[in-house]
């Protein structure tokens, strides 16, 4: 028996075809509805050929549309992961770029709106408020050296930056040790599946000073 549902589109520019795995699919409202699989792909392409898709929804949906908990990923890498309010992004979550970055915080209406913290792949991170996807107010900036900087934006741009205190900075720094590390997530996600035969090679570092000397092991 063939039926006719409503789903939420992405990219309606596009004129994909969909295709929806799931419990439960409200009949009556003409929408699918529950938690499942949601994926758009090449008009005409099967529901299998994963380089066919250009978007994928594992989640909770209602009325047709991502409501709930659940995760998007673009084939061109961006990802959202987090709650959804009747299709958009809403409430709080973690959105991962193209290019490595990652935002984490509130959102509403698609667009990063709240606390957040945004981590850049050059190791820079900042920690504040934003509005309408802009930073705006005042934050804390750490650079890729450690520096700790207060820093005061206003629509999306930064007017003013101070260094904190050095001497709390020393103080952060007798009691342990903060290593900032660029990480490529598609090679992660090779290394985390490979072994020592796929050219990624395991390694653990670890550091001490437990009797007031640093000790420094790195093991393959």
């Amino acid at each position: 028996m063939r039926k006719v549902f409503r789903v939420w589109d992405p990219a309606p520019h596009l004129d994909l075809d969909f295709f929806w795995e799931g419990r439960h699919e409200d009949s009556d409202r003409g929408a699918v509805g529950g938690e499942g699989r949601l994926i758009w792909l090449t008009k005409g392409a099967a529901a299998y050929d994963r380089n066919a898709i250009y978007s994928e929804y594992r989640g909770e949906m209602a009325d047709g549309r991502p409501d709930g908990v659940g995760t998007l990923t673009f084939r061109s890498g961006r990802e959202f992961e987090g709650t959804w309010i009747s299709g958009d992004m809403t409430g709080h979550g973690i959105l991962r770029y193209e290019n490595g970055d990652e935002y984490t915080g509130g959102f509403r209406a698609n667009k990063p709106d709240g606390l957040g913290r945004y981590a850049a792949v050059d190791g820079t991170r900042f920690e504040g408020r934003f509005i309408d996807g802009e930073r705006h107010g005042p934050g804390i900036l750490i650079t890729p050296n450690g520096e700790r900087w207060h820093s005061i934006w206003q629509d999306g741009k930064e007017i003013q930056r101070t260094l904190e205190d050095s001497e709390a900075i020393e103080l952060a720094q007798r009691s342990g040790l903060e290593v900032s590390v660029y990480s490529d997530r598609k090679k992660n996600k090779k290394f985390k599946r490979g072994g020592r035969d796929d050219g990624f090679s395991r390694f653990v570092y670890s550091a001490s000073n437990d009797d007031g000397h640093c000790h420094h092991q790195a093991r393959l």
